[in-house]
């Protein structure tokens, strides 16, 4: 048996409405979720001064290169103080190019601890109406299916479990908006982000 959703008030919290460019003088961070296998790189933007989530972008065409041309292209229209990146595998090098090339990226290594806490962050910033979503139904719809596996009798109190799927439905929508919402939550002007 699974545990009760991760996250509620899902519907009433899809408010948001997606923008076509930045207000002036608004914040913003990207959520920044490389692809695996089948699944998109998917970024997601919220703006920081209202709560709002203002775009998502999900491609699979081309190669790495091509990826973070996208991400660049996003970052010249957007202007994000901070992403927050998946350094796992392929994100690591990803992670790095784009430094290079002088964008904010924090990367992040997305362990289970590290996923669960920022599931549980956003799961409160939805049910308490801090954040707006975009009504994007597949966005909808991985929020609404994730649960928290069912804890092992060996499993560390206060240990987050991983995070389950229904099978064949991706999780990269919710891993980049939870990122996005972590940066906006626990990034400080020293540049010093906790993670713990």
């Amino acid at each position: 048996m699974q545990n009760k959703p991760i996250f509620t008030g899902v519907q009433q919290a899809a408010r948001g409405k997606l923008s076509a460019q930045p207000e002036v003088g608004h914040r913003h961070v990207f959520g920044l979720d490389w692809t695996r296998g089948d699944s998109p790189t998917t970024v997601v933007v919220i703006d920081a001064s209202t709560g709002q989530m203002v775009d998502i972008e999900r491609f699979h065409f081309g190669g790495w290169g091509e990826h973070r041309k996208r991400i660049q292209y996003m970052y010249t229209l957007w202007n994000p103080f901070l992403i927050i990146a998946d350094k796992n595998a392929i994100g690591a090098p990803n992670v790095e190019a784009l430094q290079a090339e002088g964008l904010p990226v924090h990367g992040v290594a997305l362990t289970t601890k590290l996923v669960g806490h920022m599931a549980a962050a956003l799961a409160i910033a939805i049910e308490d109406g801090r954040l707006a979503l975009s009504p994007y139904p597949p966005l909808l719809n991985q929020l609404a299916e994730a649960r928290f596996a069912e804890p092992e009798a060996s499993q560390i109190p206060h240990h987050y479990p991983r995070i389950v799927m229904p099978e064949g439905m991706e999780i990269d929508l919710l891993t980049a908006t939870a990122m996005a919402w972590w940066g906006i939550k626990y990034y400080n002007p020293s540049g010093v982000i906790s993670f713990v």
